[in-house]
């Protein structure tokens, strides 16, 4: 009875093994899958799977839209729809009078947003939804973006979302790290922390395009007509701003370039003339003319 026994315990016990196995198989299976494939086997219309994605908003990332996985000049998600969260770090009606451009940030990633007018205000955390595109490219909007914006761009359908409350703080980041990789800053809001000295100005188009140096480092700074800031050659700033990617015009051609764009008044801040143009009391001009002059008459 007990060879029966033991025989029939291990008989029942067979099927509950091969279930255990074929559970470890189809696990082992799914994990071996690459990203892309269990991506592609989800019917997810706006939200790309990504194998290290801790946000759980709903949407896809900012920091994404900006990939070129193929380094042909254009990002993958391209003419893409797409649904974003983020925090709006310049509000419509800054750079200009129709409220239909406005800048929203993730993480470290920014990007600006195009569409109906909104009535946002900083801090504001939104939802969106549109399509992703190149500013620059669709002539039905050129003309309202500042300085010929060459940056990604969300088309946006519909009204944004508002979600609730972000942080808009610009992030603090040194002239010499902003001017050796201004991309790493794209469409964020940043605020030097030393000041740079104003070296030339040039119009553009609705704005002024002003070349600043600090310790040998050359940045440009765009202060469009609608922010109404005052920048002068030899004077000293301290500037924060959204980066943007501009078309700046040179002769007959043009290139693109990487500038700070203040939002208003109080983003640019005079903190006086260079040390070379140094500020020289009249008691102390008429102290050293009476020396040359007693020195020129000795001779």
């Amino acid at each position: 009875m007990k060879g029966i026994s033991i025989t029939n315990h291990r008989w029942r016990d067979r099927p509950s093994i091969s279930m255990s196995w074929l559970w470890f198989s189809c696990l082992a299976l799914l994990l071996l899958l690459p990203p892309v494939s269990f991506a592609q086997s989800h019917l997810w219309q706006y939200r790309p799977f990504r194998a290290n994605d801790t946000d759980h908003s709903g949407g896809d990332h900012i920091c994404d839209l900006r990939r070129d996985s193929n380094a042909d000049g254009k990002p993958d998600m391209l003419g893409h729809s797409a649904v974003l969260r983020g925090t709006v770090i310049v509000e419509p009606l800054t750079f200009e009078c129709d409220g239909c451009l406005f800048w929203i940030r993730e993480a470290g990633c920014g990007i600006p947003v195009y569409g109906d007018p909104e009535n946002l205000r900083l801090g504001d955390s939104v939802s969106v939804r549109g399509q992703v595109g190149l500013g620059i490219a669709d002539p039905a909007i050129v003309d309202t973006l500042p300085a010929c914006l060459c940056d990604i761009i969300l088309k946006k359908g519909g009204s944004a979302v508002r979600c609730g409350v972000g942080e808009d703080g610009p992030v603090p980041v040194m002239p010499v790290d902003f001017a050796g990789r201004p991309e790493c800053y794209a469409g964020n809001l940043v605020s030097l922390t030393e000041p740079v000295k104003v070296t030339r100005t040039v119009r553009t188009g609705a704005g002024l395009l002003a070349w600043g140096s600090s310790s040998g480092d050359s940045l440009i700074v765009y202060a469009d007509d609608d922010v109404a800031c005052t920048v002068i050659p030899g004077r000293l700033y301290l500037v924060t701003g959204v980066v943007m990617h501009i078309v700046i015009p040179s002769g007959s051609a043009a290139s693109t370039h990487w500038c700070i764009a203040p939002r208003n008044l109080t983003d640019v801040i005079d903190v006086g003339y260079s040390p070379a143009c140094r500020t020289v009391s009249w008691g102390r001009l008429k102290t050293e003319y009476q020396i040359q002059r007693q020195s020129t008459s000795g001779e």
